[in-house]
């Protein structure tokens, strides 16, 4: 007689009782899969690392992909581990086997675009009086990138473009610190960014 039912994030527990002369029963050591079957997202370029769990059966555990999602490997050992190379939602099945035992598992794992970074962390310093200009750039994602202006402010007679140039001639000694956006597509990004004014170097003349 059997009796069938879930635990837990378990796939399936399977409890056997046997029968037969003097009642007595049949051993048995449930396997279970313990890692839920929508896996952890992962990002395209981003490497991608994680392990499958389980508990019960009656030896080692042995995995086995009918096919991985494409730059992703799976190891015997339950690693899924590789670098993520098309943004896609993929469906695959895991074959578990421990001694006779098998379990087949259906898993979902969703590739998303590269996350988006700002890829400056220091301006070079602006001198006093002289024309200024730089570059703001993103790692990840497609498309075209809007930039602007979240907290703080540019030194004086500087300013930053949706294009994401700063640009101006300075007029005033200070320092100041802002924060910057990056918005490319469904992706946006944010920085904490400081520009420095300084006096413009000495010059010698001679008459």
């Amino acid at each position: 007689m059997g009796r069938m039912g879930r635990m837990g994030s378990g796939i399936l527990l399977l409890a056997v009782a046997g029968c037969g002369d003097g009642g007595s029963s049949v051993p048995t050591s449930d396997l279970l899969v313990l890692t839920p079957m929508n896996l952890p997202e992962g990002y395209v370029g981003v490497p991608y690392d994680v392990t499958l769990e389980a508990s019960g059966g009656t030896g080692s555990y042995k995995w086995h992909a009918s096919s991985e999602p494409e730059g992703l490997d799976l190891s015997e050992d339950g690693r899924l581990s590789g670098t993520p190379v098309t943004p896609r939602f993929v469906p695959f099945s895991v074959r578990l086997t421990s001694g006779k035992e098998t379990r087949q598992v259906p898993f979902l794992l969703t590739i998303a675009p590269p996350p988006l970074e700002v890829f400056n962390t220091v301006l070079a310093d602006a001198e006093l009086g002289q024309p200024y200009s730089a570059f703001l750039d993103v790692l990840g994602g497609e498309g075209p990138v809007h930039w602007s202006l979240v907290t703080g402010v540019l030194p004086s007679r500087i300013s930053l473009s949706a294009a994401g140039l700063i640009a101006g001639t300075p007029t005033t000694l200070e320092s100041t610190t802002f924060r910057v956006r990056a918005v490319r597509g469904t992706l946006s990004a944010e920085r904490d960014l400081s520009l420095t004014v300084r006096p413009a170097p000495l010059t010698i003349t001679t008459v």
